[in-house]
């Protein structure tokens, strides 16, 4: 067999994404959500279901929540309505929570 030094591909090294505090802890609370179930009306239900908020509550211990509010009211305006409207679902909520994260601070 014929070997061509000259024809050997390069592996592309991958450059992973480094997240600050408050979008690892956006990314911790859509875990969250997945782990323990969404609700609406409150931060956490008698089953143990958070809310947008509830959920970083249960997980953001590197980030002051205030930090973090403010970083998710610029993805959603008023995440407390946002979070509570009717026709909301688990999957806009975790999908909210992960573009926050992508989202720079």
């Amino acid at each position: 067999m014929y070997y061509d030094k000259r024809t050997e591909v390069e592996p592309v090294p991958v450059k992973h994404r480094e997240y600050t505090a408050v979008q690892q802890s956006c990314l911790e609370a859509a875990e969250y959500i997945r782990t323990y179930g969404w609700c609406q009306g409150t931060f956490q239900n008698q089953q143990g279901r958070v809310c947008i908020l509830g959920a970083v509550r249960g997980t953001a211990t590197a980030v002051p929540y205030n930090n973090y509010y403010i970083h998710l009211s610029k993805a959603l305006q008023n995440p407390v309505s946002w979070n509570d409207t009717p026709s909301r679902t688990v999957e806009e909520v975790i999908a909210a929570l992960e573009a926050a994260a992508e989202m720079e601070e």
